[in-house]
């Protein structure tokens, strides 16, 4: 059983699922936020990549992945920040579900992110 399903197992009612995005408000913010989105009461934490062109978000998301994306963040720097979730998950399972779309993953060289 995953840790998504174990959170709905164990609490049927009142979810707390909350969005954040990546390199917000400043690139070495990711796991601070993270930290602070459970210790104050997420259960599940969507972890936003930030992109260039993020036309169907809103514009708060809009604005985030902007100021993102300008303070370096990339996917390759958001899988060194999450390597270890230690530091922010503080041995629990909380479910981390880390959003992206597919045109960002896809690279021009095989093999290498952008």
């Amino acid at each position: 059983m995953s840790n998504l399903e174990l959170v709905f197992k164990e609490k049927s009612k009142r979810i707390l699922n909350v969005y954040c995005t990546a390199g917000y408000p400043a690139l070495d913010s990711t796991m601070k936020v993270m930290a602070s989105l459970q210790k104050n009461g997420a259960d599940i934490i969507e972890l936003g990549m930030p992109y260039s062109d993020p036309l169907a978000d809103g514009e708060v998301i809009q604005l985030s992945s902007m100021k993102a994306l300008a303070n370096g963040m990339n996917i390759a720097v958001l899988f060194e920040q999450i390597q270890d979730t230690s530091g922010c998950a503080h041995g629990s399972h909380q479910p981390l579900r880390p959003l992206d779309s597919l045109p960002q993953c896809q690279s021009p060289r095989p093999g290498r992110l952008r």
